[in-house]
């Protein structure tokens, strides 16, 4: 991890100005000249690096917790209506979480004998309480070699409570 603290920017003046700048007048056709810039930046100062650091590793934890948050939840599921063009799936998602999520969306897979993906559905099962479930219904498309299928949450986000109102 590494955090940009300081800033060079190259100065290129004109020959015998030095820093003094007053003797600058418009430059001559064809030429640029900059003026010195600071090296460092305004907000490179130590408490706002720690504070940058800390925002940093919050943003780490953050995310590792997320990528952990797919553990909170278990499905349950049935082959309900095998059909010549599609199979239903119907089930169960229960959130272990002691927080809400809302926009859960299910994915269903149809898997061959050597765990391979043919297909693939997806659901939307809408809003979950905190240690509770709720139930669903996924349609895969019917293909040949199908031995099994694989039901996971593919996306959620998590919500703000009971007491949300619409």
């Amino acid at each position: 991890m590494f955090l940009v603290l300081a800033l060079h920017v190259p100065t290129r003046l004109p020959p015998g100005a030095g820093a003094d700048l007053t003797r600058l007048s418009r430059p001559a056709a064809g030429r640029v000249y900059y003026a010195p810039v600071s090296k460092r930046l305004p907000f490179a100062s130590q408490p706002v690096r720690v504070a940058a650091a800390l925002a940093w590793l919050v943003v780490l934890v953050a995310g590792a917790t997320l990528a952990g948050a797919q553990a909170n939840f278990r499905i349950t599921y049935k082959v309900d209506r095998p059909g010549p063009t599609h199979v239903q799936l119907v089930g169960e998602v229960f959130n272990d979480a002691a927080i809400d999520v809302i926009d859960v969306y299910v994915s269903a897979e149809a898997l061959d004998a050597a765990g391979k993906r043919l297909a693939q559905g997806l659901t939307w099962v809408g809003s979950i309480r905190a240690r509770s479930g709720a139930s669903f219904s996924a349609r895969v498309p019917a293909v040949r070699g199908a031995t099994g299928f694989k039901v996971t949450v593919n996306s959620f986000q998590f919500g703000l409570g009971r007491g949300e109102s619409p």
